[in-house]
Parts: structure tokens; C-alpha cells; sequence
């Protein structure tokens, strides 16, 4: 297996941050279609924004170090397919 460096570990978590906002995004407008309903009433976009806790670390950093690990994994499978 070849050594990686830093850069690849960066577009890691890179990745998994990005993942892990859209994602976390994305549950809390199905959450609130489903509270409110209508995507083009105004109160689907104040239920939307006054729900959504995008500074909840601990969330955030379950689904960045979840995202971690499927990145790493399906990486290291893919290199262990490409050399046998």
C-alpha cells in the first residue's frame, strides 16, 4: 500500500465536512416539510431556520468522523482491489 500525505487527509475530512452539511441540511428540510408542509409558505422557512442547529457540534462531529471512516475504508478497498 502506498504511503499517503498530508493533502489526502485534508480532501478527507474536507469531504466529510462537506458531506456531513449537506446531509445534516438536507434531514432538516425533510423535517420541516413534514412539521409545516408547504416549501412556499412562509412559516415552512421560519419552522426551517429557527430548527436548524447547525452549531451542535456533537452532531456535526459524529457525522464528519462518520464520513471519516467511509471515506477511508471504501479508499483503502479500492486500493486493495486495484493492486490484486
Amino acid at each position: 500500500m502506498e504511503k499517503k500525505g498530508i493533502g489526502f487527509y485534508l480532501n478527507i475530512l474536507g469531504a466529510s465536512l462537506g458531506l456531513s452539511m449537506f446531509f445534516k441540511s438536507a434531514w432538516y428540510i425533510v423535517k420541516a416539510v413534514f412539521h409545516v408542509g408547504n416549501p412556499l409558505s412562509e412559516s415552512f422557512w421560519d419552522y426551517y431556520f429557527s430548527s436548524f442547529q447547525f452549531l451542535n457540534l456533537n452532531s456535526l462531529l459524529l457525522w464528519t468522523v462518520t464520513f471519516i471512516i467511509v471515506l477511508i475504508s471504501v479508499n483503502m478497498f479500492a486500493s486493495i482491489k486495484k493492486t490484486t
